[in-house]
């Protein structure tokens, strides 16, 4: 399609020619009505396009009259979650089984790149981080912050951070809000540096109950500690942090198990060696 800039002033606005013309001859032909392209798909013999309130768009059942979400950009947002929710790799559009799979279906469905499918589920991030940032934002209670430490077989090191809160009809969510590749093993600096992060990233100071860190003693008590008073100064927390810091009631009972393991260890030792005893005698005594 061939495009010429057109001068105006000091400012070159490129102007489609072939567009321009074919507007001016629509114009010509048809001054008073403007015709809408005809919708090829058979669903629109029994669907119809309908504006409700608040400007949205819905399409309605003709035959039971109810009425369901209607989006031109439906097409590619739906196997944009189908990739998210399965966590299917970006490239799955671009394979020749599936691209041959969906035009069986749909013949005259555009199959699109990945990076487009990037692209998009990127904006689906985007607008269920603003939809998530509004509801902590406007929920009563508050946010207690849960992080992850491990290590990959890779000697890759991960952190992760998840919320949990309590809505305003009571009842309990869970959701990531970021990860982090991080230097193994962790560090105070990277685990100060992607808490921060988070805090800031989500605007949510205000709004922390407290925070469960892993297992490491000495990042609860440096990293902890010196988040606890940065907060309570500035009168965040509730009864001046006194439950800010809390530890991983999991790691406790894996610690506890192993504690208990190592001490009847001497003691299940000589159960097995007398089990062995007994089955060798019986053994003996049969041959």
């Amino acid at each position: 399609m061939h495009m010429e800039p057109m001068n105006v002033g000091l400012v070159n606005i490129p102007v489609n020619l072939e567009l321009v013309s074919t507007e001016a001859m629509d114009a010509e032909t048809s001054p008073i009505t403007t015709r809408r392209r005809r919708k090829k798909s058979m669903v629109w013999e029994q669907f119809t396009v309908e504006v409700v309130s608040g400007g949205h768009t819905k399409a309605r059942c003709k035959l039971c009259k109810q009425t369901f979400a209607y989006s031109k950009g439906s097409k590619l947002h739906m196997p944009c979650k189908d990739d998210i929710l399965h966590e299917y790799p970006l490239h799955m559009v671009e394979n020749s089984a599936f691209v041959s799979f969906v035009q069986s279906l749909q013949s005259q469905l555009n199959i699109f790149d990945a990076n487009t499918m990037e692209g998009e589920i990127l904006s689906i991030y985007c607008k269920e981080k603003q939809s998530l940032m509004h509801t902590f934002q406007i929920m009563p209670g508050r946010i207690s912050l849960t992080v992850g430490l491990w290590t990959t077989s890779q000697t890759l090191g991960y952190i992760c951070l998840s919320g949990q809160f309590i809505d305003s009809e009571w009842k309990l969510h869970r959701r990531m809000l970021n990860f982090f590749m991080v230097s193994s093993p962790h560090s105070q600096n990277a685990l100060s540096v992607a808490i921060s992060i988070s805090l800031s990233d989500w605007n949510m100071k205000s709004k922390l109950f407290n925070i469960t860190l892993d297992n490491d003693c000495s990042l609860h008590d440096i990293y902890g500690v010196n988040l606890r008073d940065h907060l309570s100064n500035k009168n965040a927390l509730m009864l001046k942090g006194q439950f800010f810091v809390v530890r991983c009631y999991a790691n406790i009972l894996n610690v506890v198990a192993k504690d208990l393991i190592t001490s009847i260890q001497e003691i299940a030792y000589n159960i097995r060696e007398s089990v062995k005893l007994i089955k060798v005698s019986q053994w003996t005594e049969k041959n």
